[in-house]
């Protein structure tokens, strides 16, 4: 079942287990446990402290032969590293956070 809002909806994929997708703008800073607050009729009752949030996370490896010049992969491998990590940028509770990572060699 689907749950609309603006730019997010909500479908549940098992019972209790809800995937949250939201839409958010190049200049936008995404609030996930306020957007959740404003969820209006929740079939699964929004308890923060008992969340889980699983999320995922790649690390780049830049390694010669993968089809950049060097230069540019190293630049993209340094803008990486030094990006908001994802559990600050969705401004959630680092102590509830899953991340399963994997290496992308570039």
């Amino acid at each position: 079942m689907w749950k609309r809002g603006g730019d997010w909806c909500l479908p549940e994929r098992a019972p209790g287990y809800l995937q949250g997708v939201a839409h958010y703008g190049f200049m936008e800073q995404p609030h996930i446990p306020e957007l959740l607050h404003s969820v209006p009729g929740l079939a699964v009752p929004f308890v923060p402290e008992e969340i889980t949030w699983y999320l995922g996370h790649e690390t780049i490896i830049a390694l010669e032969g993968h089809g950049m010049v060097a230069w540019q992969r190293n630049c993209f491998a340094f803008m990486v590293r030094n990006s908001t990590h994802i559990t600050n940028y969705y401004r959630l509770p680092g102590d509830q956070v899953v991340e399963i990572g994997r290496r992308v060699a570039i």
